[in-house]
């Protein structure tokens, strides 16, 4: 039984066999960023023009000193925070396999693609904070810790109902994988 939901740039759809969760950057986003990346050449431009024309012999220190500020350091600073949003934003997959037994998580961006293998008992469900209880939130949250410590927030359901029916599916699935895993590890040890 496939059931996807879909909200902004996240979505979760399982069948029996396991439960798949996108959580992809806009590349809407990259495309606005990326050309206000050079905003600053221009600024350091005309800042030049104003250094060489000033006169050294007796220099304005104030001056040169919040001219640097405007027209160098905080273009630069704004032009590297754009440039990274858009080189370092990342998507992230979370592949929860039943059938495996193994949580796959990717994270991605345009300069490195990750991808994590965990064993599927070993991934734990740690907040379930419903909009009910928290109206400051926009949308139920359910986060999930994989055995390294990373985390996954998922925020892709409409309603509190969906994020409990999701929160309830996943851990079944560990929980099936959990008990698996024991039943196994008791085989072995028989």
């Amino acid at each position: 039984m496939k059931n996807p939901i879909l909200k902004a740039d996240q979505h979760i759809s399982g069948d029996a066999n396991g439960i798949r969760f996108e959580d992809r950057f806009p590349g809407w986003l990259r495309l606005v960023l990326l050309p206000w990346t050079p905003l600053c050449l221009p600024l350091i431009a005309l800042y030049w023009q104003n250094a060489r024309a000033t006169d050294w012999a007796n220099p304005p220190i104030m001056g040169i000193l919040v001219s640097t500020a405007v027209f160098v350091i905080l273009p630069l600073g704004f032009s590297a925070l754009l440039l990274g949003v858009a080189l370092l934003g990342r998507s992230t997959e979370l592949s929860l396999d039943a059938r495996a037994g193994e949580a796959v998580l990717v994270r991605k961006s345009l300069l490195q693609k990750r991808v994590m293998h965990f064993p599927l008992a070993q991934v734990e469900i740690v907040k379930i904070e419903l909009q009910a209880y928290h109206p400051a939130n926009e949308t139920a949250l359910v986060v999930l810790r994989m055995p390294n410590g990373a985390k996954v927030g998922m925020t892709c359901f409409f309603r509190d109902e969906d994020a409990q029916f999701w929160a309830a599916k996943i851990d079944r699935i560990i929980k099936a994988a959990q008990s698996s895993n024991v039943a196994r590890t008791g085989q072995a040890s028989a």
